[in-house]
């Protein structure tokens, strides 16, 4: 029996983990650099609350980490089967991810020929027509790597949510309010306004807190996950996908 160690297969999977936390601690960085600002507007009596940040560049600098992770953890999946095939072919010789099954048992005995049988079935299983269509994961991961690959960079929105006001007099808390902001895609000022409470006066401080998601706005199956638990999901699934290829030695 052959002996598969997936070198290469690691590697991608390695590099997409890198390039996840590159990402995740740019979005920290850049939250600690631009964020929320508040400053109160005393004609209408209100707190604005304006998101200042050069989102344009920033949002397509995500777009790139993010397709450089969907690249790595789908290209893991390339180099495992062409390490399992005798004598690959350029050009045929691939990992298949194939809507119908006839079309499957059409092209992946091309893809796929001389794989052993039981990596075979493990590739079978997991086509979209026997787990889950438009939402199995090997469909997302090869459908945002087809996108990011050949037309664009993917699609995300920054939600700021959580936000909780905190009115201080002294050291004494006089009173506390927790609502969101709504999604913010551009660049743009007054993106909340908050009428003042009874308890904020001259002598009373406001401070503020919130949280960030960022999100891809161009998949359906992504929609209410975080970009960083999305990506994280497609990762583990190539890393496991390899792994179960890798025991069919």
């Amino acid at each position: 029996m052959p002996t598969y160690t997936m070198h290469g297969a690691w590697a991608k999977i390695d590099r997409a983990k890198q390039h996840l936390e590159q990402l995740n601690a740019e979005l920290t960085q850049d939250r600690q650099d631009y964020g929320i600002r508040c400053w109160n507007d005393s004609e209408t009596g209100e707190h604005v609350f304006d998101y200042v940040a050069p989102l344009d560049t920033l949002i397509v600098n995500y777009g790139v980490l993010a397709g450089e992770v969907i690249s790595q953890a789908r290209t893991a999946l390339e180099h495992a089967v062409w390490e399992m095939i005798p004598n690959p072919e350029p050009g045929k010789t691939g990992f298949p991810v194939i809507w119908e099954q006839a079309e499957f048992q059409k092209k992946a005995s091309r893809m796929i020929k001389g794989i052993n049988n039981s990596a075979a079935a493990i590739i079978e299983r997991l086509q979209p027509f026997n787990n889950g269509g438009a939402a199995s994961l090997l469909y997302v991961l090869d459908d945002m790597w087809n996108i990011d690959k050949h037309r664009t960079l993917h699609v995300m929105v920054t939600d700021i949510v959580g936000l909780q006001r905190t009115y201080i007099e002294g050291d004494r808390l006089v009173g506390r309010e927790i609502g969101g902001i709504p999604n913010v895609t551009n660049n743009r000022t007054a993106i909340l306004r908050v009428p003042f409470r009874e308890c904020y006066r001259p002598n009373v401080n406001m401070v503020f807190e919130y949280g960030v998601r960022l999100e891809f706005r161009d998949i359906q199956a992504a929609r209410g996950k975080t970009v960083e638990a999305l990506l994280t999901q497609l990762i583990e699934f190539s890393e496991s996908t390899v792994r179960l290829l890798a025991e069919t030695a």
